[in-house]
């Protein structure tokens, strides 16, 4: 068994998370939403399929990891989040794996961490006591959040040497998610299941040895047991409903209460990602998942929701007379709402399961503020308290989370890391935070800027640029927030686009910028003020001042603009400056056969080295031969249409090489392909010139 090392568990605790999302293990630190999380639950419990939207930033994978699932897990439920990721089906599948059915050595791996950190010397002790040494941890312990993080170790579909993260029923235990009866009804259901019944069930109770657990583990019978019972479940195909109906009656019905609960997290992605681009699709897209898996999914999803019987387990001789014990949670954006029709169409209560999260109010930001920081000893100085909940707030009555966790993580490195580790534990003189600290930082305005800043230092300069780029279009010129279509900040000529959409993500994903549905489209727009200063300082800064990248920011707007149009005639396009300027910065644009051929002539008009012509020249032959196919017909006419009436350089090399078509060309067709050879054939093509010429003489 390849068991593989876990990640320390001293890392240093804090009591914010920054721009970074809570998970099940910070429940301790989450604070806020008690309200939302009982409403929450309660909708989960009393309907079969339940929606939860907001706006971006307002915290709702946070507030499903560190609060819903954690108590939908100890009212019973094994309740696990999904990811669409490029298959949103096998996603469905593989969550279930990880969570319903984890790998017996990541148990083993859970229980070693907790045995070593918590007894002295490994001692040989019940259960219950390594549970109560857990229970003692004081919340601040990092300990106790380590050892409750996610192990990594074989996965039940992958080898053993492709390790995943999974969260094993004994972390859930030590986090009081589930009773050690509950473990051991599951350990026994992995044995029963694989052989049918028989045999003894396991049996553990809080009074067994750890050591005693852990042969069990270990026990060759055991994962003889587990690696039956998960190849039994590998049904073949794609269907979820087989699927679940198989996980339900091998498994399932041998534990005393089965239900699932699939949170759906992320759900916009089935609309963003699974998209067809059509035929005017820019080459990125095609990089995008298949669109058809978005149906598929639909379709999937409305089976497995359906009303075709399942296992009834009260009859226990094969009735199958209801639905599958699953209900679903469906977390996304407000702005996609309006696409869930796929969904209506089966889900038909679903518009009376929504629940929309709104952002905190004062009262919920000041838990969020102070209880985090109270469990590590310190707090806020009153006038400094006052001023973050002033300066967060808006429309004087909502507080974004992602917005305070970045101001309090700030205060935390500065301050407060300091307060929480030093000084006598036990002096009764609170610590604080005082206003001159937060003052120094630039108060609300200077965190969030050196937020901003800190953002685009961890990029490489070629990312940094792209991204201000990105930026620099949504501050108008009097210096105000810009609104911009999505598309058109991504599918920018001669840019990877595919680039473009995962730095714009990334800056959805950090807060400076938001996404909206306007006016039919999708718009962006800069998510607060404050960020505008920051943002034209770094545009003047890392965009501006260097004047060589100056000159090619100008040059390339210039091939921007051209792009696509004619480029029969003689005069180049380009100025021989401009020419020479995005030569020399040539890696970092993404040409095509089109801007290879513009080169390829500035390069010819303008007496380039031999080596920075064929550089072109073999650029453009290869761009060429990936053209989608034309006719002659069809590239001679639309030459005829056009003034100076000439071929382009991809034109005639196509039309030279399709030599059969050559003998049903009119003169005037001839005459086209005629001179725009003359025009643009090179010194080492005079044949080109030679054979065309004797094609219009044959006309006389």
């Amino acid at each position: 068994m390849n068991v593989v090392e876990t990640p320390h568990t001293s890392a240093i605790a804090k009591p914010y998370k920054g721009p970074e999302s809570y998970q099940v293990e910070d429940f301790d630190f989450f604070f806020g939403r008690d309200a939302e999380t009982d409403q929450i639950i309660a909708r989960v419990l009393a309907n079969r399929l339940t929606l939860l939207h907001a706006q971006s930033g307002a915290g709702k994978t946070s507030l499903l990891n560190a609060r819903v699932i954690p108590g939908l897990e100890k009212r019973g439920w094994n309740a696990y989040r999904i990811l669409p990721q490029n298959d949103p089906i096998e996603s469905i599948r593989a969550a279930t794996f990880q969570y319903i059915l984890p790998h017996p050595s990541a148990e083993l791996m859970a229980l070693e961490r907790a045995w070593t950190a918590l007894i002295p010397g490994k001692q040989d002790v019940a259960l219950k006591m390594l549970l109560l040494a857990y229970d003692n941890l004081e919340i601040r312990d990092p300990l106790r959040r380590g050892l409750v993080a996610q192990v990594k170790t074989a996965g039940p579909e992958k080898p053993s040497n492709d390790p995943i993260a999974c969260d094993p029923y004994f972390n859930r235990l030590l986090r009081a998610c589930i009773e050690v009866d509950t473990f051991g009804e599951h350990l026994g259901a992995l044995q029963q299941a694989a052989h049918g019944g028989a045999g003894s069930l396991i049996n553990i109770t809080e009074g067994m040895y750890v050591s005693d657990l852990r042969r069990v583990l270990l026990d060759p019978l055991f994962l003889s047991s587990y690696n039956k019972l998960v190849n039994e479940l590998k049904v073949p195909g794609r269907d979820l409903r087989v699927f679940f109906e198989h996980l339900v009656e091998t498994y399932g019905r041998r534990r005393t209460r089965f239900g699932l609960i699939l949170v759906l997290d992320q759900f916009e992605e089935i609309f963003t990602r699974f998209i067809d681009p059509g035929v005017t699709a820019v080459d990125y897209l095609s990089e995008l998942p298949d669109w058809r898996l978005r149906w598929e999914f639909f379709d999937q999803l409305e089976t497995l929701y359906g009303e075709k019987p399942a296992f009834d387990e009260q009859n226990g001789d094969g009735d199958l007379s209801r639905t599958l014990p699953i209900r679903y949670v469906i977390s996304m954006r407000d702005e996609y709402i309006a696409q869930l029709d796929p969904l209506r169409r089966f889900a038909n209560q679903l518009e009376d399961s929504f629940y929309h999260l709104k952002l905190l109010d004062k009262d919920q930001a000041t838990s969020a503020i102070k209880e985090p920081a109270r469990i590590f000893g310190y707090t806020y100085e009153a006038d400094c308290f006052e001023r973050i909940i002033q300066q967060l707030t808006k429309e004087d009555r909502y507080v974004e989370p992602a917005h305070l966790q970045l101001v309090c993580d700030k205060l935390w490195n500065e301050k407060g890391h300091e307060l929480a580790t030093t000084g006598d534990k036990d002096e009764q003189q609170v610590r604080v935070i005082k206003e001159n600290v937060f003052r120094d930082l630039g108060e609300t305005k200077g965190i969030l800027k050196s937020f901003f800043t800190d953002f685009l230092t961890g990029l490489d300069q070629a990312s940094m640029r792209e991204t201000l780029e990105i930026l620099e279009p949504l501050v108008t010129a009097n210096g105000t927030r810009n609104i911009i279509e999505r598309d058109r900040l991504i599918n920018v000529p001669l840019h990877d686009g595919r680039r473009r959409r995962e730095l714009l993500d990334s800056l959805v994903n950090h807060t400076i910028v938001r996404t909206e549905p306007r006016l039919g489209g999708y718009f962006v727009e800069i998510t607060h003020e404050f960020l505008i200063t920051p943002i034209l300082d770094a545009i003047n800064t890392a965009l501006n001042k260097d004047s060589e990248y100056k000159g090619y920011r100008l040059a390339l707007r210039t091939l921007e603009r051209l792009y696509g149009s004619n480029l029969a005639g003689n005069t180049p396009p380009l100025s021989q400056q401009e020419f020479y300027t995005l030569h020399r910065h040539r890696a970092a644009i993404r040409w095509d056969a089109w801007s290879y051929e513009l080169m390829l002539r500035c390069a010819i008009a303008y007496g380039a080295m031999a080596d920075i012509l064929l550089e072109y020249w073999k650029a453009f032959e290869k761009a060429f031969a990936t053209l989608p196919a034309m006719s002659v017909d069809s590239a001679i006419d639309k030459a005829l249409r056009q003034e100076p009436t000439l071929l382009s350089l991809a034109e005639l090399r196509f039309v030279d090489n399709e030599k059969e078509s050559h003998h049903r060309l009119r003169k005037d067709q001839t005459e086209v392909v005629w001179r725009s050879a003359l025009s643009w054939s090179t010194n080492d093509e005079r044949d080109v010139i030679e054979y065309w010429t004797k094609r219009m003489n044959s006309y006389d």
